[in-house]
């Protein structure tokens, strides 16, 4: 009897986990409200939530006139109330929160009002001494940056690798070849035999770069594609003649749009089948992606303006911005010098990040800013900004010259 009363139990036991395991897998998404008192109370509004294959939380939390937004990698199970203390800290116009989560497995980027600004922790930590605080942080490192890199040479470009992270690859546009900037800088890929100096067709489409393979005409019939993944280049034919009158529409779906003005064509390259489509032309129809949305329309359309592909921004509409990048729930813009960071779900609490001038381009990768300035590309990140490569050329020939490239973890 009692073996059979100890088998039961454990059938029981195995049948509470697995009941617990399909809970938590099928669990689609959560917003919980509860209360946490550090120096006073603070009201935590936590969302889970699935979207377009991802997962992640964002987190409101208010005390008094004061209102911070975090986000944070579902690394909790889907689990509830994943926020375990909250630290503050004051320092006469500053006044700062972190979030400790579960089981102090870690901790939430600081954000600050600064002056009642609310600010990244990289723009205010030289305006206090945050020694004594972040230590008693668990899991802290946005310091990580502050020794100077070691830097590699090639070809009058400089890379300061220490700054790579082991997943980041910066393509940069060298005239008749395209240099991988990385961690370890020993990559690159020729896609012609003479000198072209603007960069108009080159573009990163997913996980591959791939740019028309020019021999000095005036029409192309094939792209070089690069795999950043592998470094294995290859050529892809096109079966037709496309002028360097051609422009870039965008990318969709992990394909590129290209409109060539002289045959009145518009091109679909899918890098991963090897497969080149005519999609518009004077019988048909072309395609756009404009504002998050599908749309035919004319070539005569494309031909007359350049159009190119857009991201939904409705949710933004009430935000005041000169530029503004948007990602699946949250947006980076900018307004004059400065840049800030907003949620889909709040948009009404911007945090402001960084300040600088003279940028000529900008791309937004995993909520990092990369810009060009001057001669150089710098990565603004919670870490704050470092100078990740220099090219004097860079100087005379900025457009479209570097683009972001994420390995898979």
């Amino acid at each position: 009897m009692l073996k059979k009363a100890i088998s039961f139990s454990l059938i029981l036991a195995v049948l509470f986990f697995v009941y617990q395991y399909v809970i938590v897998f099928l669990k689609s998404e959560h917003s919980v409200t509860y209360e946490l008192a550090a120096d006073g109370k603070y009201v935590v509004t936590e969302d889970y939530i699935k979207k377009n294959g991802n997962d992640y939380y964002l987190i409101r939390v208010v005390k008094d006139d004061y209102s911070f937004v975090f986000d944070a990698d579902n690394i909790f199970n889907k689990q509830k109330e994943i926020v375990e203390e909250i630290v503050p800290y004051e320092d006469g116009d500053l006044f700062c929160i972190t979030l400790v989560f579960k089981n102090k497995s870690g901790s939430s980027e600081p954000l600050c009002y600064n002056n009642g600004v609310l600010s990244s922790y990289s723009s205010v930590k030289n305006l206090s001494d945050f020694k004594e605080y972040t230590k008693s942080l668990p899991g802290f490192e946005l310091d990580k940056y502050d020794k100077e890199s070691e830097r590699k040479a090639k070809k009058n470009i400089i890379v300061n690798t220490d700054y790579f992270t082991e997943r980041e690859i910066i393509p940069v546009y060298g005239y008749k070849e395209i240099i991988f900037a990385d961690k370890y800088f020993e990559r690159s890929m020729t896609f012609s035999n003479k000198d072209n100096y603007k960069n108009t067709l080159g573009h990163l489409v997913n996980n591959y770069y791939i740019i028309p393979k020019y021999t000095g005409e005036s029409t192309f019939n094939s792209f070089v594609r690069y795999e950043l993944n592998d470094g294995i280049s290859k050529e892809i034919k096109t079966g037709f003649n496309i002028s360097r009158q051609s422009y870039i529409n965008g990318v969709y779906n992990n394909q590129l749009y290209l409109f060539d003005k002289s045959s009145l064509r518009q091109y679909r390259i899918d890098p991963k089948t090897e497969e080149v489509t005519i999609v518009g032309s004077e019988k048909m129809d072309g395609f756009a992606y404009i504002n998050g949305e599908e749309k035919s329309i004319s070539v005569y359309d494309l031909n007359s303006s350049e159009i190119t592909f857009s991201e939904n921004t409705d949710n933004y509409k009430n935000i005041d911005y000169d530029e503004i990048f948007v990602d699946d729930y949250y947006a980076i813009y900018r307004k004059g010098n400065a840049f800030y960071k907003v949620y889909a779900n709040y948009p009404d609490v911007s945090i402001y990040l960084f300040s600088d001038n003279n940028i000529k381009e900008i791309k937004v990768k995993n909520q990092s800013v990369y810009y060009l300035k001057d001669d150089g590309i710098y990565r603004y990140s919670n870490y704050g900004k470092q100078l990740m490569i220099t090219n004097k050329e860079f100087l005379y020939n900025y457009e479209n010259v570097f683009d972001i490239f994420l390995k898979e973890d």
